[in-house]
């Protein structure tokens, strides 16, 4: 029986890319009636013939199109998982329609169409959850200077077979402290912007590494660049891990599967840098890796923010040293990094 997805308003565009990546997956999208806002009762936004919602398998709705979240009770009616889609930039509006539909997901596209169809594959659940691959760990400073990047390193070091992606703009670049600004290897200039899909041997060939960390850094393409959810895509299929320092913005590209790590100070400025992170992340899994201070005490701020999955951050001597020198993995502080990068990966689990 072929699986049949649900449609509810959406663009060309959206529509496009949905049925190219549920066409894989042995999936047809068919159109669901909803009303727009200023329509008359009864109205309908969709052409005759379109299905009902108890002849899907999984409901799709536009985040940022014309539609009025009242008006979607009749299509959207919690029997059967809703996800909410987007386009590039749109991940405020989404998210906001996402919590008003108690959607089941909220996923940008193209970048997120090997999770959907991994969601209508048969045997697969149509529910958040991991569904082939991996998902990415993905840290967000709440403040400058937080420690982001020296998390995501030892994040990266510990994740075996892994992928680092430097997405910080204001990075001066993840191989200075890794000790590989001379070690040949692709860095982001490299990296295609053409919309054929990037070949997973030949990046993970290209890449300078270090142990088991091969690292993308360089100047990051800008938040709306396809360049880095295409990079990311590749690491969740063909590597073990994927971290990516994301630097102070939350990307619009993640999946349900991913996890985001807000660092910040215990500080009332971290603090409000946090909650301004979770805001936008309402909803998604996310770790709160906290910077120990005399006068806020880590797990009352875990409470206040909401987060129940809480790192606190140790005390390391010579990181500032061995970062300048190249060598932020080596001697006792890369045993020390590892150690932290592994209790990373347990509280994301």
């Amino acid at each position: 029986m072929r699986i049949r997805v649900g449609a509810v308003g959406l663009r060309p565009a959206l529509a496009v890319h949905a049925t190219v990546a549920l066409a894989g997956a042995g999936a047809e999208v068919v159109p669901l009636p909803a009303t727009r806002s200023g329509d008359a009762p009864g109205s309908s936004s969709e052409p005759a013939g379109g299905a009902t919602t108890a002849a899907v398998h999984l409901v799709l709705v536009d985040g940022a199109g014309p539609l009025d979240p009242a008006s979607l009770g009749h299509a959207v009616d919690g029997a059967v998982p809703c996800v909410v889609v987007h386009l590039p930039g749109e991940q405020g509006p989404a998210r906001a329609l996402a919590a008003a539909l108690s959607a089941a997901a909220v996923v940008e596209l193209p970048a997120a169409a090997d999770w959907l169809a991994a969601r209508v594959a048969p045997g697969t659940p149509t529910g958040p959850g991991p569904a082939g691959g991996c998902g990415a760990l993905v840290l967000v400073g709440a403040t400058g200077g937080a420690g982001t990047s020296t998390l995501a390193i030892a994040a990266a070091a510990a994740g075996g077979d892994c992928l680092l992606v430097d997405a910080d703009p204001a990075s001066p670049g993840l191989d200075l402290p890794l000790g590989l600004t001379e070690v040949p290897g692709a860095r982001w200039p490299a990296i295609p912007s053409s919309a054929d899909p990037l070949d997973a041997a030949s990046l993970r060939a290209a890449l300078p590494t270090v142990g088991g960390l091969g690292l993308l850094t360089g100047t990051p393409p800008g938040p709306a660049d396809a360049r880095v959810p295409a990079v990311v895509a590749v690491g969740r299929r063909h590597f073990d891990h994927v971290v990516v320092d994301a630097g102070r913005a939350l990307p619009g590209w993640l999946t349900p599967d991913d996890v985001v790590v807000v660092v910040a100070p215990a500080t009332l400025a971290g603090v409000v840098g946090a909650r301004r992170v979770l805001v936008g992340h309402a909803g998604g899994r996310a770790v709160l890796a906290l910077r120990e201070t005399p006068w806020l005490d880590p797990g009352a701020v875990a409470g206040e923010l909401g987060v129940e999955r809480l790192l606190v951050l140790p005390r390391l001597r010579g990181i500032a040293e061995a970062t300048e020198c190249g060598d932020l993995l080596g001697g006792r502080g890369g045993r020390a990094l590892h150690r932290l990068g592994a209790q990373a990966w347990a509280v994301a689990a």
